[in-house]
């Protein structure tokens, strides 16, 4: 949250009249356009060379299944297209490719024909509903089969003949009496032939670990006749997981044992070679082919059947391979944010090379503040997930003076080391400085006023910065001073508020120690006439231009927040009872006023606004955020004004910077936004120099 304004030539002030104050309308700060997609991606399938994926609107009306062709090289070769529309959270589509064509069918159960050129078909009814679609073809027809939910049976349907025919346990080798349920894992031809695979659950067998469950394979007629089941595994441990794909004149089958400690299984349905391998808290993501891929949010493994493991290089939360190559695959990006949209973005490349996006949806925005320089033109900064890179940054874009964006794509400030977050930002009038804290380390970078980066890469500030949150950053009209605690946790807090001045040109001049090590709570720093007042936990200090330290005798609080209005600083922070405490005190560091309290808040901001202030803060106990005047007497002018839809945020004077979230699918996801505070009656202006 911003701390300061740098005040140059003349300013109008704003006599206190005020009848309230009213808010100006919102705008995003960048477009989500940048990215590829505006909404999540789920559920992704490949076949041949055509990818599907779920887009889910925000508001859950409809799974919109879109598709994009890739070349044999695991590359983009067009721009994704909309196959067709189904009703919200039906299931994931299906997909095969036979005689030169590809059947996608939807979670609905309407499907289509995509030729190889992207042509499409009508739609048509072809699983009348129903849950875990597959579809094979056998060189002459598709087959797609899906769990009917009401009668707890699995059918059948050849595309194109319409008569649906019942896939029932029996035909499958179900055991009455003895086994308790039967899962269909998938339909795989081969050979002309169709083969369901299944697995069947053993009631009579120990529960330890789960009951244990058989597996086989059924072959299936063209009509729906089922053959000798073909027993690939006995009911000696739970199978989960099972999964089935097309291995040269073979089937190959894979399952999990347990959801955690157990073993991974791949066995062949014809040749046999049952194989099992430790997988501890590891899932499988893919079966194409030889190719099993698994593993966890960190890494992901591929093997082989009969091979050994290998590393993959694109870690995946979600992972498809194509099952005409078994060379491409398509995946989910790893969670990077949690609760955020992290992990909606696909992926696509061979699996032996460099992956690149098919489809990316909205970034992640969050944690703004900003400065103003001259021309009244304001630099923003928040955290942002790049969702193309699958890595966090420190993202800017400047604004005009009436809050339009002049960087619609934003300005990635290259931050990237761990986890980058909580920007701050202060101007020398000309230029910007950007301070943020990435795990303990403390970097910053400067912009220009056109935009540019003026820095080769972030700049190191210092390190063993106690917490991400407590950063602040100030102009003193000589140099940027950057605030914070510098210290550690163990068995309690041990920190010192710490101050470093960094010259325009962007040399560190070195730490300053303001306290000794003890426990502290939050910083804030602001700049006046002579220097800056560096205010923390139960005290503060005015630091002259010369590092010069003078204390100042405030009231303990935390979370504070420091306003200059060109004759005073307004301190705002929260008190041990959990009020708002407001106090002017003087650039020379005299308090002039008693504490005047606020109902209950959290997190305040305290602006500059005419020769008062404005102070934006949250009410902790009705989850509200609100707006309030201050007049140049430290006295509040009229009621808050309630600002509904802020998340995080920053100010810059009466331009408000938040992120706020925008809902559906990704329920966490933000976006940043700005507008402005203003009286609902302007008041009289004079010009004062």
């Amino acid at each position: 949250m911003i701390r300061n304004l740098l005040f140059i030539g003349t300013l109008l002030l704003v006599a206190p009249a005020y009848a309230g104050l009213t808010t100006g309308a919102e705008h995003e700060v960048t477009l989500r356009t940048a990215d590829v997609a505006a909404f999540e991606q789920t559920d992704a399938r490949i076949d041949g060379n055509l990818a599907i994926w779920i887009q889910r609107d925000y508001y859950g009306v409809s799974d919109e299944v879109f598709g994009e062709f890739v070349t044999a090289e695991g590359q983009r070769a067009g721009e994704p297209f909309l196959i067709g529309t189904a009703r919200a959270a039906s299931g994931p589509p299906a997909v095969s490719f036979g005689g030169g064509r590809y059947l996608v069918v939807f979670g609905d159960g309407r499907g289509r024909f995509v030729s190889e050129d992207g042509t499409m078909s009508g739609e048509t009814e072809v699983a009348r509903g129903g849950q875990e679609l597959h579809v094979a073809f056998n060189g002459q027809v598709f087959l797609v089969t899906w769990l009917d939910p009401d009668m707890r049976v699995y059918r059948g349907s050849i595309v194109g003949s319409g008569v649906p025919f019942d896939i029932m346990p029996a035909d499958l080798g179900y055991v009455a009496g003895v086994e308790a349920k039967n899962v269909l894992a998938g339909v795989v031809a081969l050979n002309g032939a169709f083969y369901a695979i299944a697995s069947f659950v053993d009631t009579n067998g120990s529960k330890l670990g789960g009951y244990p469950s058989r597996v086989a394979a059924v072959p299936i007629s063209a009509g729906g006749t089922a053959g000798t089941p073909i027993e690939i595994a006995p009911a000696t441990a739970a199978v989960l997981d099972l999964r089935a794909s097309a291995s040269r004149n073979d089937i190959r089958v894979a399952w999990k044992t347990s959801p955690f400690a157990g073993d991974i299984r791949t066995s062949l349905v014809f040749g046999g070679g049952l194989e099992s391998f430790s997988a501890p808290n590891l899932r499988m993501q893919a079966l194409s082919g030889d190719l099993l891929i698994y593993g966890d949010q960190q890494k992901q493994f591929v093997r082989s059947a009969g091979g050994v493991e290998h590393e993959l290089a694109a870690p995946a939360a979600q992972a498809v391979v194509d099952d005409a190559s078994g060379e491409i695959l398509i995946f989910r990006g790893l969670p990077v944010i949690p609760g955020g949209p992290n992990g909606s973005d696909l992926y696509v490349g061979r699996i032996d090379r460099a992956f690149t996006p098919l489809v990316v949806s909205p970034r992640h925005q969050q944690n703004p503040d900003m400065a103003a320089a001259a021309n009244n033109v304001r630099l923003a900064a928040w955290s942002e997930y790049i969702g193309r890179d699958r890595r966090m940054s420190i993202v800017a874009a400047r604004l005009d003076a009436a809050g339009a964006t002049l960087d619609t794509d934003g300005i990635d400030l290259g931050a990237s080391t761990y986890d980058p977050t909580y920007p701050k930002v202060a101007s020398n009038g000309t230029d910007w400085l950007v301070a943020w804290i990435d795990g303990t380390t403390i970097y910053a970078r400067r912009v220009s006023q056109g935009g540019q980066l003026l820095d080769s890469g972030p700049i190191f500030v210092g390190d063993s910065a106690y917490f991400e949150e407590n950063l602040a950053v100030a102009w003193d009209g000589s140099n940027y001073v950057i605030a914070y605690l510098k210290g550690y946790w163990f068995h309690g807090v041990h920190v010192a508020a710490t101050a470093v001045r960094v010259t325009a040109e962007g040399q560190m001049l070195g730490a300053i120690a303001l306290t000794e090590v003890r426990e502290l709570g939050s910083i804030s720093v602001g700049a006046g006439a002579g220097g800056s007042l560096v205010v923390w936990g139960d005290g503060g200090a005015i630091l002259s231009r010369t590092a010069t330290i003078t204390p100042v005798a405030l009231a303990a609080s935390y979370e504070p927040s420091i306003a200059w209005n060109g004759r005073d600083f307004l301190v705002a922070g929260v008190a041990i009872d959990d009020t708002l405490r407001c106090q002017l005190v003087s650039d020379t560091g005299v308090v002039r006023t008693p504490l005047t309290p606020f109902p209950n808040g959290a997190w305040p901001d305290a602006e500059p606004f005419g020769d008062g202030f404005l102070l934006f803060w949250w009410d902790y106990q009705s989850g509200s955020f609100f707006s309030q005047l201050v007049n140049g007497r430290g006295e509040l002018v009229d009621g808050p004004l309630e600002i509904p839809g802020v998340y995080t945020f920053g100010a810059s004077g009466n331009l408000l910077i938040y992120s706020r979230r925008v809902g559906g699918m990704i329920p966490a996801l933000e976006r940043v936004f700005v507008r402005f505070i203003e009286p609902s009656t302007m008041p009289r202006r004079r010009a004062v120099r």
